[in-house]
């Protein structure tokens, strides 16, 4: 399942689903080269930009792996 939904992800993990969300999303983007490490930095910030709640320390984890 992706979703960026707290509530869903939760009952997504009581049900035993696999749960991603958009950080696994760019994560992936970038180990299959479909985007560079760059692009997905630059990406990601404006997403953090435009009020998304997304966890500080993983963000902040890959925007200096990917800058």
């Amino acid at each position: 399942m992706l979703t960026g939904d707290r509530r869903l992800r939760i009952e997504g993990m009581k049900q035993e689903l696999e749960v991603r969300g958009l950080l696994w999303v760019l994560d992936e983007l970038v180990a299959r080269n479909v985007i560079t490490s760059k692009l997905a930095a630059v990406k990601l910030r404006a997403i953090i930009g435009s009020g998304a709640f997304l966890p500080k320390k993983d963000c902040d984890e890959r925007l200096k792996r990917w800058e």
